[in-house]
């Protein structure tokens, strides 16, 4: 069985773009996700130019929201439900952005609620502009801590692999009131304010980055750890990390449904047959038997009754491997298995041996007489 998934389509809404591409804020992230094998697929827009339609999950699975200053009602609305039927939104900080009005558009979305600017460093370009009214000014450029190399997010950079992570200098970043206890903070600074936060919303999850993923508070952009985490956490908010391969089930045997919010509610075999679902004593869904190989289509529904458009918990159905083991069975196993068939199989195989033996001795002697007969006629 090989897993292809299919390709994540990803929307970048560009807050703020520029004619010169490495000063473009969605430069860096567009670069990162091209460059993953053709695994996702990319298109920029900017703010002014976003509707409701490119927001239709029909069209894109994720949204990245880089350096925006706020939402307009209509696409807020819109960007909610998108995010609620199972869409995946990543929220990154920048000059542009107003706390305040961001708060008030999208605040429902966000991990957590967004307070002011803190300069932890003046950056190497020495921009001055700080959205939301203040800012705090420390002395040094801070650092990535406490991370969760547990996430998907962050696999393969456990050990010296996290220097390119733990390393990044972060020159100005968002603060935010302190999250509720469901949301997971992947990641926070040396201060301890957080850096990265997750927050899931119904079928749909929410990653608020609290620097900018472009050059003008970080430089992490130019780190080897930017491109990885960029590409990962895309996936994890389309439902496609690594660690999400479906199991492969065997013919004939029974499928537990695991508990998630999104609820099976129709199974479809390969030959398109509808597949009942169960529930069992213990409340879990189930398919009682798998009739066929190939992949059962599983359609999916929120808690509000709203289909979900994933493959998730599609079932891939292969044979049992037994039946290809082509390793010889020991005469007492075959014995066993089929009992009196097997002896007289055996003795009707001995009969028909001595059979095709005795003709050919007979044929053997034969050709002996005929030999001697020809040498004496010859003398």
């Amino acid at each position: 069985m090989v897993p292809v998934p299919r390709q994540v389509r990803a929307l970048l809404v560009d807050g703020a773009p520029s004619s010169l591409r490495y000063l473009d804020e969605a430069f860096f992230a567009q670069t990162a996700l091209e460059a993953a094998d053709n695994a996702v697929s990319v298109r920029t827009v900017d703010p002014e130019a976003l509707t409701p339609q490119d927001l239709d999950s029909s069209a894109v699975d994720v949204v990245l929201l880089l350096n925006v200053r706020s939402l307009g009602k209509d696409l807020s609305g819109t960007l909610k439900q998108f995010v609620e039927h199972g869409g995946g939104l990543l929220v990154a900080m920048g000059d542009r952005v107003d706390p305040e009005a961001l708060n008030q558009s999208i605040g429902a979305l966000l991990p957590a609620q967004l307070r002011l600017v803190k300069t932890a460093a003046q950056p190497a370009s020495g921009g001055a502009g700080e959205p939301g009214g203040g800012s705090i000014t420390a002395q040094a450029p801070t650092h990535f801590t406490r991370v969760d190399f547990g996430s998907p997010l962050f696999a393969g950079f456990s050990g010296g692999a996290s220097e390119g992570l733990l390393e990044t200098r972060i020159y100005r970043y968002l603060l935010v009131e302190p999250p509720p206890k469901d949301i997971d903070i992947l990641a926070s600074y040396d201060d301890g304010a957080p850096a990265m936060l997750l927050a899931h919303r119904k079928a749909g999850q929410v990653l608020m980055l609290t620097t900018s993923v472009a050059r003008e508070w970080t430089d992490w952009p130019i780190r080897t750890s930017f491109v990885p985490v960029i590409q990962q956490a895309v996936l994890l908010l389309a439902h496609r990390s690594q660690e999400q391969l479906p199991r492969v089930e065997l013919v004939g045997s029974p499928h537990v449904f695991p508990d998630s919010d999104l609820v099976p509610i129709a199974a479809r075999s390969p030959s398109g047959a509808s597949i009942p679902i169960v529930r069992s004593g213990s409340g879990k869904r189930r398919i009682e038997r798998l009739p066929e190989v190939g992949l059962v289509q599983v359609k999916l529904a929120d808690t509000d009754g709203h289909h979900i458009e994933s493959r998730a918990e599609d079932i891939p159905v292969a044979f049992d491997p037994r039946e290809s083991d082509t390793r010889r069975l020991d005469p007492r196993e075959i014995t066993a298995r089929y009992g009196g068939m097997v002896r007289s199989t055996a003795a009707s195989a001995d009969a028909t041996g001595f059979q095709q033996l005795s003709f050919w001795m007979q044929l053997l002697v034969l050709a002996v007489i005929l030999f001697s007969v020809e040498a004496l006629l010859a003398a």
